[in-house]
């Protein structure tokens, strides 16, 4: 019996009688030590003969019922036989709740098994429940190394926070140094600037350019991604992963398709699609961009304050459009002064 509990690969296996139980027993610790099955947990319990004869006899039983339902649905029962039938039903209940209970105790007689290591199930506690909880708390860290990274709870709006706000001072706890924090924004000079050097932003910009540089396309899709960290290995939550993302296109890292468009500046709304909503997220492609460093940026900003005398954040998209805004109204204060000096060197031609 195999049962996927989220991510967890989670095997129940049954061996024949208590006579073979070591034998299949080892069998699964060796399978369990190859790279195929590294990430698989095993459980083994052993079968005996009263489970065997009870479910030999429940099968009878359900046939029976089987039967007879068919006989009366053609009205061909009689009244004892209907009688009879309604007791069998009541003996096919007693019968699987008995056997709940004597699988139960089987399986609390079984061993786990994770990456050649076995536990019996008596060391993992006293009830079914508690067995498979201690199981999954002994391999989880195992499985998902990054956990602890990237299972933090979220609203579900941060991404669009960030990509909508005019500044980065009074956003949620999740985006700064804190207990609750995961370093997104930090603080340079005066201003608050998206933090390209998070080790969690860092981690997904490393994948991206990786994919980029073997020229995977596909697997720099958001479906891609998302696969990729919320499965072994990450565990991540999809919201923090468009989170990441988010922040990484503020910092003007990547760039973003979809719908046949690309974007590079969170500040058209357009793109912001690819973050919020999640079907749109799924078939979008992010790209790296060139990096401009942080220091280069700074130096920009200073700059740009130092001509124009107002104060800009320290990103590649809210510098260029502050010194596109900033040419648009120098170029509309020179076309007066051009006209007149023109109108005014016409005379000077003629006397020449």
């Amino acid at each position: 019996i195999s049962e996927g509990s989220g991510q967890v690969p989670f095997s129940i296996n049954a061996s024949e009688d208590g006579d073979s139980f070591e034998k299949r027993l080892e069998e699964i610790r060796n399978l369990s030590r190859s790279e195929d099955h590294k990430n698989n947990i095993d459980f083994l319990f052993s079968l005996n003969p009263e489970i065997d004869d009870l479910v030999a006899d429940l099968h009878s039983s359900k046939k029976m019922v089987e039967k007879y339902d068919q006989l009366r649905g053609q009205n061909r029962i009689t009244s004892e036989e209907a009688a009879s039938l309604e007791g069998e039903k009541k003996e096919v209940i007693r019968k699987q709740s008995r056997l709940r209970d004597l699988v139960r105790v089987a399986l609390l007689g079984g061993s786990s098994v994770f990456r050649g290591v076995s536990r019996d199930g008596s060391d993992l506690g006293k009830s079914l429940e508690a067995v498979v909880k201690q199981i999954l708390d002994d391999v989880i860290l195992d499985l998902y190394p990054r956990l602890l990274i990237w299972a933090r709870p979220l609203k579900g709006k941060e991404a669009n926070e960030i990509l909508k706000a005019a500044n980065l001072n009074g956003l949620g706890p999740i985006f700064y140094n804190g207990e609750q924090g995961m370093n997104l924004v930090v603080k340079d000079g005066p201003k608050f600037v998206p933090n390209s050097s998070s080790e969690i932003v860092q981690e997904v910009f490393q994948r991206l350019d990786r994919e980029h540089r073997y020229g995977n396309k596909e697997s720099r899709t958001g479906k891609a991604l998302e696969a990729h960290f919320t499965g072994i290995g990450y565990g991540g939550d999809l919201d923090m992963l468009r989170l990441v993302l988010a922040v990484l296109f503020r910092t003007g890292m990547i760039t973003v398709s979809h719908g046949g468009q690309r974007f590079d500046s969170y500040q058209d709304p357009l793109s912001h699609d690819a973050f919020t909503n999640i079907k749109t997220f799924r078939s979008s492609l992010f790209t790296p961009a060139k990096i401009i460093p942080l220091g280069e940026l700074t130096k920009a900003a200073k700059s740009y304050e130092d001509l124009s005398g107002d104060m800009v954040d320290v990103d590649k998209n809210s510098i260029a459009s502050a010194l596109k805004a900033f040419v648009e109204i120098e170029l509309k204060d020179l076309v007066p002064i051009e006209a007149k000096a023109k109108a005014n060197a016409i005379p000077v031609l003629g006397q020449i």
